[in-house]
């Protein structure tokens, strides 16, 4: 069988895994204050060597074809490795030593970068790794510098590893498949001991290896490939949760009491009329209102100011529907497990504060509906607020009838705001019709003819832009108007992310390393099927706004397509740079450990 070094170029088909077993985490914090080390000569004496990772590496004569037998075996590496993020987080080295294999040797992850320097805005570093400088360690010598850097740091905050490529040995005959070759790239963030924030992002090639087909994934070898720490002396942000007194917390999901993630959802507003920002966060079990008392913390205050409520609200909205200048409230519920949509609730604001259900008076009673998410925007033009509803579903009762172009969802619905009389459903009279899974919505002008438009994040199919005729009647243009985003999209905002003086939308959604395997594995008629999950592959999508009004999808513009599994973003100039920059809230919890978020 041939062999080949694992320094010289790997070429692999491109693979797409999210590995979250291997949570090399430590390598962040060290970048900011560990001096280098002295290097000895002997590379293979056990100790640190400034040489290139000379080992002989069998290249597989036979790769493993079919992706659903390669997905399983990326998975089993991924689940075989999926404890070592766990012994570094409490710091058990030893037990980290127990994922490498006795003849383990591989490049020193926890060295500083110390390659081409490149200064960044508030006071932050980036530094190229130096491949020309990596040492080779064995097993012991390895784990020795993973404690000496990460014992002093105070705390690792993210990591996120995955595969970008993956290929395995076959067996002869019976045999079973014992050692694959992977690509990971991986992110990580953390607190070194001297305060500074930094984050690491590496990528790696790693062959892994088990003794037979029931024992565990074990690292052989590790090769870094490239990249980057990026620090600053001092933290950019500092959670405060807790010392501003809004650090409430449940029972983890998935543990005895929580067995739902359909709860969600944040309002700011000035809820008193102080001048300052209070927060509302609806509840599985109950509301909180978090009322800012101008020293930088806040009181809970839900009860006494009447918005207690039953709890399992999914989306709140703070708005001045009665146009007396104080900021109402609006939750709506979508329902989870067997549970069907509920109706949304309005709180009238009496101007201090204080908080009475006007639900029954607002005509919303009579609505059963299964949202996510509102959007508030005056659509006709008459100067009164008025409320739209994204319909959703209830997973537990119908799931989604196809992952392409759904249709069973819940209706979406447009409430006319009739002063006196209260939100009147004019969605007939609209032209939104629309039984697609919608997540969110924000309006804007988009086409700059002085009306407001609205977008329309839909999950499971092609979100939508309803352009505004002028007298309160939608068209759908989402095609016309050069925005057709299909797949799991789930948040949208409005923003000018080019400084052109034009609205842009910016569309969270998920990017999923299984669509985008799969794709790359099959063609022809096999990748026409595929089609149905083509979205999933795409993450975040930003369209640019257009002098005629239009939208031009730009990809892969903000290096943050592929942020994971997205739910929402912020558009904010965080660097007062005087550009706006996104922050992007992901994460999927596929079960009750950390290594499956």
């Amino acid at each position: 069988m041939p062999i080949r070094k694992l320094g010289a170029s790997m070429t692999l088909p491109a693979r797409f895994l999210r590995w979250t077993g291997l949570a090399l985490i430590l390598s962040c914090a060290g970048c900011a204050d560990d001096p280098e080390p002295s290097q000895p000569a002997d590379p293979n004496s056990g100790q640190p060597a400034n040489v290139a990772l000379e080992v002989e590496i069998p290249v597989p004569g036979r790769k493993v074809r079919g992706p659903f037998t390669l997905e399983a075996l990326s998975e089993a590496v991924g689940e075989g490795l999926a404890g070592f993020g766990d012994k570094i987080f409490v710091r058990d080295f030893d037990g980290a030593a127990a994922f490498f294999t006795p003849g383990f040797l591989g490049h020193d992850l926890f060295a500083p970068a110390s390659g081409i320097v490149e200064n960044l805005p508030l006071d932050a570093r980036r530094i190229e790794v130096d491949l020309a400088k990596v040492r080779t360690l064995r097993r012991g010598p390895w784990v020795e510098q993973l404690a000496k850097r990460a014992g002093p740091w105070q705390r690792v905050d993210l990591s996120h590893w995955r595969v970008l490529e993956a290929e395995f040995e076959r067996g002869r005959g019976q045999e079973p498949i014992t050692w694959g070759r992977l690509v990971l790239k991986g992110h990580v963030v953390g607190i070194a001991s001297s305060g500074a924030r930094v984050s690491l992002e590496r990528t790696c090639a790693v062959i892994a290896r088990r003794s037979n087909k029931a024992a565990p994934w074990l690292v052989d070898r590790l090769q870094i490939l490239g990249g980057f720490d990026l620090y600053r002396t001092q933290p950019g942000f500092i959670d405060v949760s807790r010392s501003s007194g809004v650090a409430h917390e449940g029972i983890r999901y998935g543990q005895p009491g929580n067995d739902s993630d359909g709860w969600n959802g944040v309002a700011v507003g000035d809820v008193d009329g102080d001048g300052r920002w209070d927060i509302f966060v609806p509840g599985s079990t109950r509301n909180f209102l978090y009322r800012a008392v101008g020293d930088g913390t806040f009181v809970e205050e839900a009860e006494e100011r009447g918005l207690l409520g039953q709890g399992g609200g999914t989306g709140a909205l703070f708005l001045d529907y009665d146009r007396d200048g104080d900021s109402d409230l609006i939750v709506a519920h979508v329902g989870w497990g067997k549970q069907e949509g509920r109706t949304p609730r309005a709180w009238r604001n009496d101007g201090s504060g204080r908080f009475t259900d006007v639900t029954q008076d607002l005509g919303l009673a009579g609505i059963r509906h299964a949202t996510y998410s509102m959007a508030a925007f005056d659509a006709d033009g008459d100067g009164w607020t008025d409320l739209f509803l994204c319909g959703y579903g209830v997973m537990g009762i119908e799931r989604n009838d196809s992952w392409r172009e759904a249709t069973n969802g819940e209706p979406d619905i447009l409430l006319r705001n009739d002063p006196g009389v209260g939100f009147v459903d004019v969605t007939a009279k609209s032209g939104i019709q629309d039984h697609s899974w919608g997540y969110s919505a924000a309006a804007a002008d988009i086409d700059r003819d002085g009306d407001q438009d609205l977008v329309v994040a839909n999950t499971f199919g092609t979100s939508q832009v309803w352009r505004n005729k002028g007298d309160g009647s939608f068209e759908s243009a989402g095609k016309a108007m050069g925005m057709e985003r299909r797949g799991m999209s789930v948040g949208v905002r409005f923003g000018d992310l080019d400084a052109d003086g034009l609205l842009d939308v910016f569309l969270t959604g998920s990017h999923s390393p299984t669509a985008v395997r799969m794709f790359e594995r099959y063609s022809g008629t096999d990748k026409r099927q595929l089609d149905e999950i083509a979205g999933l592959k795409d993450g975040n999508v930003l369209y640019r706004g257009r002098p005629d009004g239009s939208l031009e999808r730009v990809d892969h513009a903000l290096g943050a397509s592929h942020s994971g599994w997205a739910w929402g973003s912020a558009l904010v100039d965080l660097d007062q740079d005087g550009l706006t920059d996104v922050v992007c809230a992901n994460g999927f919890v596929t079960g009750d450990l950390a290594a499956d978020t």
